[in-house]
């Protein structure tokens, strides 16, 4: 994968490009604290979800153009 996908401190989800060790987007969690993320197979939802949360959050990863 060219993604990885990291909960950070301040409750955001970032997406990182692992080539260029760069944020390409930053997703609120709203408060829900996931443990287990994965993308979708076209790499365009990123769904975030564990066992100590009620809430299972897709969000849209598509980066914003450049």
């Amino acid at each position: 994968g060219k993604w990885l996908a990291l909960a950070h401190s301040d409750g955001l989800v970032r997406i990182w490009d692992v080539a260029t060790r760069t944020p390409l987007v930053a997703l609120d969690a709203e408060g829900y604290w996931h443990d287990r993320y994965t993308f979708s197979a076209d790499g365009r939802w990123l769904v975030g979800g564990g066992a100590n949360s009620p809430v299972l959050a897709v969000w849209d990863a598509t980066p914003p153009p450049r």
